[in-house]
C-alpha cells in the first residue's frame, strides 16, 4: 500500500493509494480522503484459521479471523468472529473492529508519547520509540497495530508466548495504559 504523507492544515494526514504487503505501510498516505471527508480505513487479517466441531453426524467447520482496523491517525480496534465462510468471518471481525476503536493520543511525526509495556495472560509487550529512518522492528501482529496507528518508527519485543491472539491483546492494554497516562499528564499541568 503506497502512502503518502502531506501537510493540511498545519497536520500530516494520510491518504491511501495502492495496495502492497509486508512494508512499512504508515510510509506512504495521501490526503484526498480527508478533505472529502470519507475516511478510507485501514484494514489488516492478522490470523484466519479454520476451527472444527465435532458432532453426531460428524465434523462441523467454522472460520475464525482475528482482524485489525486503524485509521492511520490515532485510531485503531481488532476484532473476533467466527463464520461458515472466511470472507464473512473477516466482514463480521472488521464490523466489530471498528464499533470498538481507541483513540490513542501520539506525539509529534506520529511517535509514541512515552515508553509503554502490557500484559495479557503470559505474553508481556514491550514498545518504544525508534530514531527516524529505522521504520518498525516488531512482529506481524504489533506492526498490523502501529501501520494502522500511523506510527512509522518504533521497536517491539514479546516476552512469553507469541500466539497472535495474546499479542494483540496485550499491545492494546499497554496502548490504554498509554492513554490513561496520558489523560493524567494532561489533568497535572
Amino acid at each position: 500500500m503506497k502512502i503518502y504523507w502531506r501537510k493540511f492544515d498545519d497536520e500530516y494526514v494520510p491518504k491511501f493509494v495502492e495496495k502492497r504487503h509486508n512494508k512499512n505501510m504508515a510510509d506512504d498516505v495521501d490526503v484526498g480522503s480527508f478533505i472529502t471527508k470519507t475516511t478510507t480505513l485501514y484494514e489488516r487479517i492478522v490470523r484466519l484459521t479454520k476451527v472444527c466441531r465435532v458432532v453426531k453426524g460428524g465434523r462441523k467447520y467454522k472460520y475464525l479471523a482475528l482482524v485489525v482496523v486503524g485509521n492511520m491517525c490515532g485510531r485503531i480496534g481488532f476484532g473476533i468472529a467466527k463464520a461458515n465462510e472466511a470472507q464473512d468471518a473477516v466482514i463480521k471481525s472488521s464490523r466489530c473492529a471498528q464499533s470498538h476503536m481507541l483513540n490513542v493520543p501520539l506525539g509529534k511525526n506520529k511517535r509514541l508519547i512515552y515508553n509503554v509495556d502490557g500484559k495479557h495472560n503470559s505474553t508481556k509487550v514491550l514498545m518504544w520509540n525508534s530514531r527516524d529512518g529505522v521504520g518498525i522492528k516488531a512482529s506481524s501482529a504489533i506492526r498490523s497495530i502501529l501501520d494502522g496507528l500511523g506510527i512509522k518508527n518504533a521497536s517491539a519485543k514479546i516476552i512469553g508466548s507469541r500466539n497472535p491472539h495474546n499479542v494483540i491483546r496485550a499491545t492494546f492494554n499497554a496502548l490504554e495504559k498509554l492513554c490513561i497516562r496520558f489523560r493524567l499528564w494532561k489533568y497535572h499541568c
